[in-house]
Formats: structure tokens, C-alpha cells, sequence
């Protein structure tokens, strides 16, 4: 994001009464486009690993990765499913209100947990792993939901494509035992993008 150590975007700013746990009444669910053959076949997979694991938070950040995974786990069990998207300092409020947006689309319940990055010293730092400390936070944030709410698992929006960069913040989520479905059933970017279409999904 194209914000600063230290600066938050003020933008946006949702009113108090929004800016804590909502349950959204489920729209009417979306029209599936005719999908390919392996796109219809990871839809399904993924849907039947989330029926699976029962009730599953989804670590949101109203991008096109994690919103696909929101959708197809609450295709997959409804109420039973969680969006929480993590409000730090460098998450502007235009995209908090955009992942809102979008989440309400979906129909998915969802939930802002406040995160600070900058509490932690080895964030603040600027290392070139930075990214690692502001992923464990969240996920510090997310597990603590879990425990509290008896989720089961924790679904995340990495994908194949993400492999081939350096991304500390993946190494954060695996200690934390985050579960990769667009990953476990090897979707890349533009499997993403084509399955996100296909579903009518907002593609930011």
C-alpha cells in the first residue's frame, strides 16, 4: 500500500456503529456463469474442503484473492463462515469501505478486527521482512477470534502466483497454520481472476 510508516489515509471514516462485528443479510446468491471444466472442478473442491472444516474465518482484505475465497466458503456453509478484515494504519479508509462493499455483495458475514502494526518494534524498523511482523499480528488478531468462536479453520487468499515472490508475510500465516485453498488446489492469478468472473465477482 502506498502509504508510509507511521501515516494512515484519512480518506474514509466509517461511523463508529459499523466499525464492529455485523452480520449481513445474505443477498440472493449470484449467477455461476458457465465455468470450464477445471474451473468448475476447484470450485467444487474447495467448497467441499470448507464443508469440511465446518466454520471457517476468512482472513479478508477485500482484494480479488481473498474475496474469491469469501465467496466460495459462504457458497459452501453460510452462516458458518467469517470475513474479518484486519484495520491498521496502513489500510486507508477508502479500502476498508471497499472491502465492506464487497463483502456485502457476497453476503458473507464480516467483521473489522482493529490491528496495530505499528506496536510492534521489529515493524517499525522498516526491515525488509516487515511484512512478516504486520502478517503475525494479524494473525495474532484472527486465532484469538477463533478460540473465542470456535472456528476451526482460518482460509487465506494466497495463491500459486504468489510462490514466486518474496513474501514473508506467507511465512507468517503458515507458523499460524492458515489454510491455503486457492494454493491446495493450484490456482494461480489468472485462474483467480477467471473464477472470480465467472462467479460475478467484483474484480478490484
Amino acid at each position: 500500500m502506498a502509504v508510509e510508516v507511521g501515516q494512515r489515509a484519512p480518506d474514509f471514516t466509517l461511523p463508529s456503529d459499523e466499525r464492529k462485528s455485523v452480520s449481513l443479510i445474505p443477498r440472493a446468491p449470484l449467477r455461476c456463469a458457465t465455468m470450464n471444466v477445471r474451473m468448475r472442478d476447484a470450485y467444487e473442491k474447495v467448497k467441499e474442503a470448507a464443508r469440511q472444516r465446518g466454520r471457517v474465518l476468512v482472513a479478508y482484505s477485500g482484494g480479488v484473492d481473498s474475496g474469491l475465497v469469501a465467496r466460495i466458503v459462504y457458497d459452501a456453509i453460510g452462516e458458518d463462515a467469517l470475513a474479518v478484515i484486519g484495520d491498521a494504519e496502513s489500510l486507508s479508509r477508502r479500502e476498508l469501505r471497499e472491502a465492506k462493499a464487497n463483502a456485502e455483495e457476497i453476503g458473507i458475514p464480516f467483521r473489522i478486527a482493529s490491528v496495530s502494526e505499528l506496536a510492534s518494534e521489529d515493524y517499525r524498523q522498516n526491515p525488509t521482512n516487515r511484512c512478516y511482523f504486520c502478517r503475525a499480528g494479524l494473525a495474532d488478531a484472527l486465532l484469538k477470534i477463533v478460540g473465542q468462536e470456535n472456528y476451526n479453520a482460518i482460509a487465506d487468499g494466497i495463491n500459486a502466483s504468489d510462490l514466486g515472490d518474496y513474501r514473508p508475510g506467507i511465512q507468517a500465516m503458515n507458523e499460524a497454520g492458515v489454510w491455503h485453498p486457492l494454493l491446495e488446489f493450484g490456482l494461480a492469478k489468472p485462474d483467480v481472476r477467471a473464477l472470480a468472473k465467472d462467479l460475478g465477482l467484483h474484480a478490484p
